[in-house]
């Protein structure tokens, strides 16, 4: 992205292939395979990522370069979704406990929408969204908290009004 801002060739920035290198880096697999590779939670991963909002840029970073993502790495998204919806922000192992919250869940909104092939996944998020925001309009930076904050509510909003809901966007 840090290249397409500054109208660089992201093939060749700084004597770097990015996108190429984001591709080298995916993880094969996760601890379950026995012999995990350091840095990856589970296949899928971008190595060192860590979490969902690195994961989701480098998607997005692929994507608006004209690559496709690996395989597993759209799929690590949605398997960050949790059951009310809402995206964690921490690249959970299968299985570990999921709590979400609305700027992670804005973002991966925003990235597996831009990627297709999620439907029934953007639109679980989305419903979470609508429910998440708070009477004032903004979003929470964390469920169950009661003022809004700043991020939270630029990715909700965006993904709102990017999913059509440009009037939950404007409340």
């Amino acid at each position: 992205l840090l290249a397409a801002v500054t109208e660089g060739d992201p093939r060749d920035f700084g004597g770097h292939d990015l996108l190429g290198d984001l591709v080298k880096n995916v993880c094969p697999a996760g601890p379950e395979s026995g012999s995990p590779t350091p840095g990856c939670t589970a296949k899928g991963d971008f190595h060192g990522a860590t979490y969902a909002d690195g994961q989701a840029l480098a998607v997005l970073a692929l994507l608006r370069g004209g690559v496709e993502p690996p395989a597993g790495t759209e799929e690590r998204l949605t398997q960050l979704i949790c059951q009310d919806g809402s995206v964690t922000g921490i690249l959970l192992s299968p299985g570990e406990y999921c709590d979400g919250d609305p700027a992670t869940t804005g973002l991966v909104a925003l990235v597996l929408d831009e990627a297709g092939g999620h439907k029934d996944a953007v639109a679980k998020m989305r419903t979470y969204l609508k429910k998440a925001q708070l009477s004032s309009g903004a979003f929470p930076a964390y469920n169950g908290a009661a003022t809004g904050s700043v991020a939270p509510t630029a990715y909700a909003a965006q993904a709102l009004r990017a999913l059509g809901d440009g009037d939950a966007a404007d409340a």
